[in-house]
């Protein structure tokens, strides 16, 4: 397996899944008080008491449902914090297009998918994953394909490791490079790519092995090498046409018409750039988000804020941390111990007291 990409696989597939499901989520959002989850809605209140178990970041409200831990395993709530799928599993993911990924209980019982009323589907699942376009990315004997909501596979079995579909494309690995297939399995991207991310706003963000830079002070690294490796980043439309070549040390995907990029200048910075690859604000901040809602969160020293399209700060950076933002609200640390969320105009809509 690749191991950038195996090592941030869940967060990728959790970050598209906010992104793809916005629409249909609960007024609801994760807060943590004395260690146990609970819930606020879009004024602040607390509507579902602290009292739950937290499953990472990946907790948060989908089609109306939240995973978290109770007092038997990992299960879901609805959104008055009923459980309506008993908490019985090692693990649960959230739902999207109508399942749920499970880490079953018991050495060696493997992953399966339930629907909305907790029934087991399929069983014996060597990994977790998740449906997107009606598609679930699954291996089976060291090779992965992708199920149906029929729980049969749709396209078999072939590729060392592959992804969820995104605007009607998915990335697959095919000896330690990564392309793009369509929806009847077929390779439309041939694999070429060190890496490759789902696609958004009609483009793919995809990277190359560029050069490689000596370790400093003649470090040696775990495994004897004396370089490490410098990739670049580019974006590909979905005929597989390089609309930026790459050549970014690094960038985030694009949403809503832009992306942040690193220009290589050895300053290490990140700008605003187009469609076209051209940067519309100059590189200023040290780390970025991509946009949502229309704000995007970055960082300048170790404070971090919100900026508009054009780079214009909405929301200062005065903020230890940011998030982007969801539904009108975004989760933020306003110093170390203190946390909340806040409203599009910086205001502050939940702070946790008890911290």
């Amino acid at each position: 397996m690749n191991q950038r990409h195996g090592a941030c696989i869940w967060a990728l597939l959790l970050l598209f899944g906010a992104t793809v499901l916005a629409q249909t989520e609960s007024d609801r959002y994760p807060f943590m008080k004395n260690g146990m989850l609970g819930f606020i809605d879009g004024s602040g209140h607390e509507v579902v008491p602290a009292q739950f178990s937290r499953a990472g970041d990946a907790t948060r409200f989908r089609e109306g449902i939240a995973n978290v831990g109770g007092a038997g395993g990992w299960g879901y709530v609805d959104a008055s914090g009923k459980f309506i799928v008993e908490p019985k599993f090692a693990w649960a993911y959230p739902f999207s297009e109508g399942f749920a990924c499970v880490l079953l209980p018991g050495k060696g019982a493997g992953y399966g998918f339930i629907d909305k009323e907790g029934r087991l589907l399929i069983t014996g699942l060597g990994a977790s994953s998740t449906f997107h376009d009606g598609l679930a990315p699954v291996p089976i004997q060291g090779k992965y394909g992708y199920l149906g909501t029929d729980m049969k596979f749709a396209i078999p079995p072939q590729f060392d490791l592959a992804f969820p579909f995104s605007e009607g494309m998915a990335q697959i690995e095919l000896a330690k490079k990564w392309g793009y297939i369509d929806k009847t399995g077929e390779i439309v991207i041939p694999p070429k790519y060190d890496s490759a991310m789902p696609f958004s706003d009609g483009m793919a963000r995809v990277d190359i092995l560029s050069g490689h830079r000596p370790y400093p002070n003649g470090m040696i690294g775990m495994e004897g090498q004396t370089t490490s490796d410098e990739y670049s980043w580019g974006f590909v439309n979905q005929h597989g046409v390089e609309i930026i070549p790459p050549k970014f040390p690094d960038a985030t995907d694009f949403s809503e018409g832009y992306a942040f990029a690193m220009p290589n200048d050895g300053m290490k910075r990140f700008g605003i750039i187009d469609e076209n690859g051209n940067f519309i604000h100059k590189p200023a901040f040290d780390e970025a988000t991509a946009f949502s809602e229309s704000l995007a969160a970055v960082r300048v020293g170790e404070k971090w804020g919100y900026v508009d399209h054009t780079g214009n700060w909405i929301i200062p950076p005065n903020l230890t941390d940011a998030q982007p933002f969801w539904h009108g609200m975004a989760a933020v640390v306003f110093s170390k111990g203190h946390s909340g969320y806040i409203d599009k105009d910086g205001s502050v809509v939940w702070q946790n007291q008890t911290e």
